[in-house]
């Protein structure tokens, strides 16, 4: 269970610590469309449901970004620089490494849905209950 930990510890720091795009592509910009579309074009006509619809869709768009683009780029590159032989090689398995992947983006991805939902409903006053 340890090296479970660590590997997953390294694997944050390595993909989304140290990868301003991922916070850049996967969260700000998803924010940035709620906003425009919520606040600022909005015009009065937009109700609070087409807010709370958006928000989903908001939301839905940036765990797509970040599980498919930086899960499926991570993987490449740790197979093309020879990381996967470096872990054969070690004393942790493969389960190991896939298991730190997984744990990964269930964090990720309850940070990304919580920052969303906290934006949307001080922004637009939501009732998320």
């Amino acid at each position: 269970m340890k090296t479970v930990m660590t590997q997953t510890k390294m694997d944050f720091k390595r993909a989304y610590l140290r990868n301003p795009r991922f916070a850049f592509f996967s969260l700000l910009i998803p924010i940035g469309f709620y906003l425009l579309f919520t606040k600022v074009m909005n015009q009065g006509l937009v109700s609070a449901s087409f807010n709370l619809q958006y928000m989903v869709s908001m939301t839905t768009y940036s765990l797509i970004l970040s599980n498919v683009f930086t899960l499926s780029t991570l993987l490449y590159n740790d197979m093309r620089e020879g990381l996967l032989a470096l872990i054969d090689l070690s004393p942790t398995s493969k389960a190991t490494y896939y298991t730190a992947k997984l744990l990964n983006l269930g964090v990720i991805n309850g940070l990304t849905i919580i920052v969303i939902f906290v934006v949307a409903a001080l922004s637009n006053q939501l009732q998320l209950a």
